[in-house]
């Protein structure tokens, strides 16, 4: 004779495999409102008794302990949301693993169970272990997920990391067409979590969310009105303004590819998409939207993605990055943009006046890979490069860029410069062609003779307290 022990508070799925195992001959083990359930639906159920509770009667026969009943080969037994509750079936399930007996756990593994027994007749050697791995599986994610509700953030002070991750839902597709892409949640504080994203209009595949998290992270480091335009989580470019509006125009002045994801720091209305329409935008993001703005997306263009955020200015110290290294993990410390810094003013004077400027300056060069070059004046990139081989060719690379779009003819005076790497000559030489009044150096690495040479040229040279490289 074999027999199951069955002990659920969702009893929803359980009669096509008590009825399964009743037909194979199983005796059925029970007790409370998961054997009257059964009962009343007409299934054969043995009661167990016991003065703490019917679940140590199974761990006693289990360890030997008990007799008069048969000792179950397999589990269904599931945990409630608090799994404080009811430890009782968490000890259950924890003994039935160690004695390597299966346990099926939520509808997915009683589905399956009830199929394998209806075609095999009995539990193989291959189902009991996908049990135990399932169970395995989730009782680590329960109990991780309650280590982050006392503490939400990763501690690099312990040699064990647990990481509850659980499928929310999937998405569109990947980072190519092909690609399958499902999104995992976790209960990690972070200044970026999907439950701060409302998706109004439009269904997002893994490239949206990327180009989400960028522009999030940017939003969430400045307070004055912003607009940016993003692609592939790239900065394409960002401009500060009075207003929304204001600020858009700026990153459209001279001209701009179609296709990005727009983001701003401040309500969207009407006007604002009737000017950002010229753009064909693939998804906006902003603190929120006007209804007039909703609907007429929603009735004119369906396919924007619309999506709202919520803003979150202050960063916990205890946040971590995780890099993922293939099977490995790197986890560091946040790299947090520290406004507050001391910027090192090597020539010249300390030009308070562009402030906003250098702040822009520095945001953006923390968000592009090194090597990067950015320039900006009057509240906006004027231009960028990332990913070169030196700092020269970077600088050599931005320039190029406003060159070709003849940004000089608009005679932009107080450009700034913010290279990640150290200068030489030769890209000197380049920069001195731009009315460049303040360069940005991210790295304490000194060289006099570069020293003199931007001093005789009265432009003003600063080094930062930090360095913000991206790899």
């Amino acid at each position: 004779m074999k027999s199951a022990y069955i002990s659920l508070y969702d009893k929803s799925e359980i009669l096509p495999l008590a009825k399964t195992l009743k037909s194979l001959g199983y005796e059925i083990y029970s007790h409370g409102s998961t054997l009257n359930f059964l009962a009343e639906n007409e299934i054969d159920i043995i009661k167990v008794e016991s003065e703490i509770h019917p679940n140590i009667e199974i761990i006693k026969l289990f360890a030997g302990k008990k007799k008069g009943i048969i000792k179950p080969e397999i589990i269904i037994a599931d945990i409630p949301h608090n799994f404080e509750d009811d430890t009782y079936n968490i000890l259950l399930i924890l003994t039935a693993i160690k004695k390597g007996i299966g346990t099926a756990m939520d509808k997915k593994d009683i589905d399956k169970l009830n199929s394998h027994l209806k075609l095999f007749g009995e539990i193989s050697e291959d189902i009991n272990k996908e049990l135990i791995s399932n169970a395995l599986n989730r009782i680590s994610y329960i109990l991780a997920t309650q280590r982050y509700n006392i503490f939400p953030y990763i501690n690099t002070n312990d040699d064990v990391i647990n990481i509850p991750l659980k499928k929310i839902f999937k998405i569109k597709y990947g980072e190519n067409p092909h690609q399958s892409c499902f999104i995992y949640s976790s209960p990690i504080k972070n200044d970026f979590n999907l439950d701060d994203i409302n998706i109004i209009n439009g269904e997002l595949n893994l490239n949206h969310y990327l180009d989400i998290k960028k522009a999030v992270e940017v939003l969430n480091s400045v307070n004055e009105p912003l607009a940016m335009a993003i692609k592939h989580a790239n900065i394409c470019s960002i401009s500060y303004g009075d207003t929304p509006i204001k600020a858009l125009k700026k990153i459209t002045e001279y001209g701009y590819d179609i296709k990005r994801s727009y983001a701003f720091n401040r309500n969207i209305d009407i006007d604002l998409i009737y000017e950002l329409e010229k753009y064909q935008p693939e998804s906006i993001i902003a603190l929120s939207f006007s209804q007039l703005a909703i609907d007429y997306i929603k009735k004119n263009n369906d396919k924007i993605k619309i999506l709202t955020y919520n803003s979150k200015t202050i960063t916990p110290p205890s946040q971590k990055e995780i890099i993922n290294l293939g099977a490995d993990f790197a986890i560091e410390d946040k790299d947090i943009l520290d406004e507050t810094q001391r910027i090192n003013f090597i020539t010249g004077k300390n030009i308070m006046e562009n402030i906003k400027d250098i702040k822009l300056a520095l945001l953006i060069s923390k968000n592009l890979k090194t090597y990067s070059s950015v320039i900006v004046s009057d509240g906006r990139m004027l231009s960028f490069s990332q990913g070169e081989d030196t700092s020269s060719s970077a600088i050599r690379s931005s320039i190029y860029k406003i060159k070709s779009k003849n940004m000089i003819k608009l005679n932009e005076k107080d450009m700034i410069l913010a290279v990640s790497g150290s200068l030489d000559e030769g890209s000197l030489n380049e920069t001195f062609k731009l009315p460049v009044k303040l360069i940005i150096q991210g790295t304490k690495d000194i060289n006099e003779g570069i020293i003199k040479i931007i001093k005789d040229k009265q432009i003003a040279f600063a080094i930062t307290q930090k360095r913000h490289f991206k790899h």
